[in-house]
């Protein structure tokens, strides 16, 4: 075993840029598999520290317990620490062993304890329920969904992995068949051979797994670095939830042991090929001389358009098209997945763009059940920050009855005359139905579903008088048996730009009648349960919508502690759509992240494929030459080679990968039309032309030194 040992390790040596792909392989896949362990390992951090910023670090707070009676939950075998606090001397904080978390309660409960069983009805027990789901034995801090995708993302590295470094393997080997027939023929058993490939690839590991965890550990911190800065302040407050690289042994030894059983499962097949080659055919390299005539049946069209040079291009890859395939494969797939998640990205903003288009304030402030002093003091807010238009929208929360016993939840929206006219006249309403004085009067906005107004048999006419009755949402007491008042429906209405109204049914009315509602409904409910009901809504748009938010929050902070603000919230709905921007960009550094690391693996294969290929034809170079072929014919039979290659994988990746963005498409059912990302499509096409081009371009250098008569001997 030693002598096959020094016999690979020599071997490795003596074909550095073959070996130099290996190790690249290897690393990549074991720098992706860190990375990803990586990133579940800060994420189960942040989790964790969030949760001790909230509850505390310890499992359970026991309060009402003597000096004796601490002492002796803290000598259980099951506790870990405990303390107590110089504000609280009283409460015991308890922290336990990892094992003793599966059941807690129990621990309580033993004894020397249980001769205090008699006192736990005096004491205050409090478990941090959280905090042990996270540190229990067995547990998934990040929950089943996070652990499946993490799995899913190992998988596809290690598929991939599998693919490309066997197909490094077959190649390598196949270079040397002729070694290898000469070891079996000078008493190498087909045992010794199989191991000399288990060897390489235990060699190639001991050199590419640790350069990959490294590597790995580096990019995560490089990758957490670049999202606090593009987050930024974002979650200024939060910082308990920002994520930091978790250094730990699982960091380590899991995508170790996954990477080496990747290598060894990849050197498998391989080795059992060279294993099973005769010596004397691997001597002669019989295997290399029989083609069959499909292999070199070329259409006529090739001859005519890419002459000489491309007949024998187009015969090399057909006859070595099991070679060629991971290669194309790879890049195919990496194409597949580069155009799918740009169409994704691109149909994402779109989407993203159009609900920005339809906000078109900042900043969004509702005030449920406010006193005149408060409204008063946003309105002074609202005119000291506001650059432009301000809508100020009235709403009422009432029910009405569009069934005998059934109820629908209405939103009462109070405009102003002129206002109100704007927007039945882009609705083709006569304004007049709705102002007549004499009559309440209302239009019907977003009546879908609604049985009497969706359209069906049960819609029905319209001028309609509704019964309105209260919305009884905070309170118990039994909801009034009868309407307080009617309103009467002229016409239903769309809901336009530039009038803010909610997504709930809405009935518009001028402000005239809505007071009179108002006044119906402080009869009923008295005027501080009809206050309740009532909300104040302003929308406006200002540079410093930050600041304008922390004001805002602080006035409704103030009123709602002092009971003259039944509900409140500001919306800063620039901060967010920033904040979804920058996202969205971290999404995308992971996702293209990944992908493009796979890519990386994949160009290893094609290195690999045609870099070998090139070293396998020496001798074919060579023949071409002693018939006449200049050295530029030869150069340009490898660049059309580059060109077939190229454009197979053009022709494969492109159309699946415009196949999957469009299944995508329609699994999501967006309602926006589907737009390829042509960007992504046409640089795909390049950067195969060139990965191609500049890997045969550098194998190619080789034939620079080549000699012909040197070649051509043992023919």
């Amino acid at each position: 075993m030693r002598l096959i040992a020094r016999l690979t390790a020599r071997l490795l040596k003596a074909f550095p840029g073959r070996t130099a792909m290996a190790v690249l392989a290897i690393a990549l896949s074991a720098a992706m598999l860190t990375a990803i362990v990586g990133f579940l390992q800060s994420a189960e951090d942040a989790t964790l520290r969030q949760v001790i910023e909230q509850n505390g670090r310890q499992h359970v707070k026991v309060d009402g317990l003597n000096g004796v009676q601490q002492l002796l939950v803290g000598e259980l075998a099951a506790v870990q620490e405990t303390w107590t606090q110089q504000d609280a001397p009283g409460v015991l904080f308890v922290r336990f062993w990892r094992e003793a978390l599966a059941n807690p309660e129990a621990v309580l409960k033993s004894a020397p304890l249980a001769a205090l069983a008699f006192v736990w009805a005096d004491v205050d027990v409090d478990f941090n329920r959280e905090l042990i789901a996270l540190e229990a034995p067995g547990a998934v801090p990040m929950g089943e969904g996070f652990m499946h995708m993490t799995r899913f993302l190992m998988g596809v590295v290690v598929v991939c992995a599998v693919v490309v470094i066997a197909n490094g393997f077959s190649i390598s080997l196949s270079e040397r068949t002729q070694r290898f027939g000469l070891l079996r023929s000078a008493g190498a058993t087909a045992r010794q051979i199989y191991a000399s490939v288990l060897v390489e690839a235990w060699l190639l590991s001991l050199v590419g797994i640790p350069l990959g965890i490294v590597a790995g550990v580096l990019l995560q911190w490089g990758v957490l670095a670049v999202v606090r800065m593009i987050l930024g302040d974002a979650f200024s407050g939060l910082t308990e939830v920002s994520l930091r690289p978790a250094l730990s042994w699982r960091l380590v030894w899991v995508p170790g042991l996954v990477a080496l059983g990747t290598v060894l499962i990849s050197a498998l097949r391989p080795a059992a090929r060279a294993a099973r080659v005769a010596p004397l055919q691997a001597v002669h390299e019989l295997q290399q001389v029989l083609v069959r005539p499909r292999d070199v049946r070329t259409p006529r069209w090739v001859q005519r358009l890419l002459g000489v040079e491309g007949v024998l291009a187009a015969r090399t890859m057909r006859r070595n098209r099991r070679k060629y395939l991971t290669g194309i494969l790879s890049l195919t797939a990496a194409s597949v997945l580069f155009i799918s998640v740009a169409s994704f990205a691109a149909l994402a903003q779109r989407a993203d763009g159009d609900g920005e288009s339809a906000g078109a304030y900042d900043l969004y402030v509702t005030l449920t059940g406010a006193d005149s002093t408060l409204l008063t003091q946003m309105d002074a807010l609202v005119s000291q920050y506001a650059e432009g238009p301000v809508a100020r929208t009235l709403s009422m929360r009432l029910e009405i009855e569009v069934q005998e016993g059934s109820r629908w939840p209405v939103m009462l929206v109070s405009l102003p005359p002129e206002t109100l006219q704007t927007y039945a006249a882009a609705n083709g309403v006569q304004a007049d139905s709705v102002l007549d004085a004499s009559k309440p009067s209302a239009l019907l906005c977003n009546a879908q579903g609604v049985p009497m107004f969706d359209d069906g048999d049960t819609q029905a006419p319209l001028p309609l008088a509704l019964p309105l009755m209260p919305y009884e949402p905070w309170h118990e007491e039994p909801k009034p048996e009868k309407p307080f008042a009617h309103l009467t429906v002229v016409a239903q209405a769309d809901n336009p730009a530039g009038i803010p109204l909610p997504p709930d049914v809405v009935l518009v009315l001028p402000d005239t009648h809505f007071d009179h509602v108002h006044q119906q409904l402080i009869a009923v409910l008295g005027e501080n349960a009809a206050r309740e009901r009532i909300s104040m809504e302003y929308s406006l748009s200002t540079p410093a919508h930050a600041e304008f938010a922390r004001q805002a929050q602080e006035l409704i902070d103030q009123h709602a502690l002092v009971g003259t603000l039944h509900y409140g919230y500001v919306q800063d709905a620039a901060a967010n759509q920033s904040l979804a921007a920058r996202l969205i960009l971290v999404v995308k550094l992971f996702v293209y992240g990944f992908i493009a690391m796979l890519t990386m693996i994949a160009i290893t294969s094609v290195v690999s494929t045609l870099s070998t290929s090139v070293a396998l034809r020496r001798r074919q170079f060579a023949l071409l030459r002693s018939t006449g072929m200049t050295p530029q014919g030869v150069m340009r039979t490898l660049r059309l080679e580059s060109v077939l290659y190229a454009l197979t994988t053009c022709m494969l990746g492109i159309p699946l990968g415009l196949l999957c963005a469009y299944a995508m498409h329609r699994l999501l059912a967006t309602g926006l039309p589907f737009v390829p990302a042509w960007g992504t499509v046409l640089a795909v096409i390049p950067a195969s032309f060139l990965i191609s081009w500049l890997t045969l371009s550098v194998s190619s250098r080789q034939l620079k030194t080549l000699h012909i008569a040197d070649t051509l001997k043992g023919l």
